[in-house]
Parts: C-alpha cells; sequence; structure tokens
C-alpha cells in the first residue's frame, strides 16, 4: 500500500504482475485466509474493506476463495487502483485519512499500510472509531526493528514492529487483539544475513520483489505450508511479519469521531 505516488510506476507494475503467483503474497494470502476461517465458519454474509489495497491482487485472490457478501478495496496512490481495477470494478481512489468508507464494512484488511503511517497512532485510533461495533480488523506489519534496512527506506516504511510495539499500539489506540502471531518465520535469518550482515543496498528505482526460479518460488510455498500446520500447536517465536485479529474494545463502541479521539491519543 502507498499512501501517496513515491514510487515509480515501474514498482506497481511489477507489483501487479508478482500478486498472483509470487511466493511472498501467496503467502500472505494464505495466512490471511487462514486466520479468516478459522474466526468466521461463513465468509459469504461478510462486507470486507481492504484498506490500503495497493494493486489489488490481495483482495481479489481472497474473495476467489472465500466468496465475500461484497468487497472494496481502496488506496490514496491513483497508480496502484490503476492496476487494481484491472481485477474488477470493486477498487476505488480515496484521500489519505478517509474513515468513511470503514463505515457499514464487517472485516477491514490493513495490510502492511501502517509502516508505512508516520503517525501510526492517530491513523490507528481513527479507523478504530469509525469501525463498526462487532466488526474485525486484520492487520500486518514488517516485524522485528532490528531488521530495519535500505529496503524499508525504499519502500517508505517508517518502522517495522515488535510484537509488543504492534500490541501496545493496538491496546493504546482502543483495539483489543483477538489474535497475533509472526508467520514468514523462516525468512528471518536470510533477511538478517543480506540486509543487515552484507549491507544489501536498496533505492527507489531498485525496490522490486527479486526475482526467484519457479522451483524455489515451490519450495517456499512448501515452507509456508509446513509453518500453518505448525502454527495451531506452538506460539512461533519469531518471524519476518506480524499478522493480528482485533476488534474494538468495548468502551470505544459509541464514540465518535473529533474531540474524543484528540483527548485519547494524547
Amino acid at each position: 500500500m502507498a499512501m501517496k505516488d513515491y514510487l515509480p510506476d515501474v514498482h506497481y507494475k511489477s507489483l501487479s504482475d508478482l500478486e498472483g503467483s509470487y511466493w511472498w503474497h501467496v503467502t500472505r494470502i494464505n495466512f490471511a485466509e487462514k486466520v479468516i476461517r478459522r474466526h468466521f465458519p461463513v465468509t459469504s454474509n461478510l462486507s470486507v474493506l481492504d484498506y490500503g489495497c495497493g494493486t489489488g491482487g490481495f483482495l481479489f485472490e481472497l474473495n476467489k476463495r472465500l466468496k465475500f457478501k461484497s468487497c472494496l478495496g481502496v488506496d490514496a496512490s491513483k497508480q496502484a487502483i490503476h492496476y487494481a481495477g484491472l481485477h474488477g470494478g470493486f477498487y476505488m481512489h480515496m484521500d489519505p485519512g478517509d474513515f468513511s468508507v470503514v463505515r457499514t464494512r464487517d472485516l477491514v484488511f490493513l495490510m502492511d499500510v501502517l509502516e508505512h503511517i508516520e503517525d501510526d497512532v492517530s491513523f490507528l485510533g481513527n479507523l478504530l472509531l469509525s469501525l463498526e461495533t462487532n466488526a474485525y480488523l486484520v492487520i500486518s506489519v514488517p516485524a522485528h526493528p532490528f531488521l530495519f534496512s535500505s529496503w524499508d527506506t525504499a519502500l517508505n516504511h517508517h518502522r517495522r514492529y515488535s510484537r509488543k510495539g504492534l500490541f501496545d499500539l493496538i491496546d493504546s489506540t482502543g483495539g483489543k487483539i483477538v489474535y497475533m502471531n509472526y508467520f514468514l518465520s523462516y525468512l528471518s535469518l536470510p533477511i538478517f544475513f543480506t540486509r543487515i550482515f552484507l549491507k544489501k543496498r536498496f533505492d527507489k528505482d531498485n525496490c522490486e520483489f527479486p526475482p526467484v526460479h519457479p522451483l524455489l518460488n515451490r519450495v517456499l510455498l512448501e515452507l509456508n505450508r509446513i509453518e500453518m500446520i505448525m502454527e495451531p500447536y506452538f506460539r512461533i517465536p519469531f518471524g519476518s511479519t506480524l499478522i493480528a485479529l482485533v476488534t474494538k474494545k468495548q468502551e470505544l463502541q459509541g464514540c465518535h469521531l473529533g474531540s474524543v479521539v484528540e483527548k485519547r491519543l494524547i
């Protein structure tokens, strides 16, 4: 998700081309699907929003698998929405910080968005206030602050999150965590080695996902399958990504945007 068009068009084109098959994108879809199926036995009655949908492949593929009642993807990047629209008509451009689209939705995705937001506290607080009572939010963010590298800088990330850091952010802005865990645990060491130890440099003209051989792509997807089989039996202690299922606290229900937000987020 890009809040503004800071990245060159080639980045969005590359992202759009890869989303349906590249192991990282497919893994993210797989894990989100598993979380949803675990907590929502019936998905055909869910009205779904992908807030910061990027080039749209995540929502498009998830909707194919789960058959939502309705779905909408929104993004502040006109370039991203141009490519998302190639999937069909349920995508639209929005102004940054527009939370009106959150209302009336049963399930909202915030996938790899928070790290792009400078003031993530105010952003998440306002989003949670806009969330319907008994609605849910699925959040994914890049994990482990010590893994922050030029890759993150090139993608306009302000931070990576620890488990405690994400928990504290959600808790302080009125969210109640239903589920949280790492995934992509098998990437932590390679990321540390290439980005931190070898200090490989990235910039905005060199921030596309690196090409992988089809065989390696299948191997990485198989590692994801094994990780998902093991995940219910123990809490994964590390991983390159954190995912959380969130609803809003009871005391936040019935509040409205305005001075209440300002007081809460001070």
